[in-house]
């Protein structure tokens, strides 16, 4: 029986979680909230595996919260 580490089921949570705000599902509020003091791990997901967003104004705003 294979079990996920926590810190991997943690950084794929926050991943879907930055993917519904980017997709328009979740507003930034919201993202802010989920990512609480994880902000460095969040702006290493969002820097790594959303560079197709770079040029989005939903981009810019979550990386100034970040």
């Amino acid at each position: 029986m294979h079990v996920r580490s926590l810190e991997a089921s943690t950084h794929n949570y926050i991943r879907g979680c930055i993917r519904a705000y980017f997709e328009g599902s979740r507003n930034l509020r919201w993202i802010v909230s989920v990512i609480g003091d994880a902000k460095a791990h969040a702006r290493v997901i969002v820097e790594t595996g959303f560079s197709q967003y770079a040029g989005s104004q939903s981009y810019r705003e979550l990386m100034a919260e970040l």
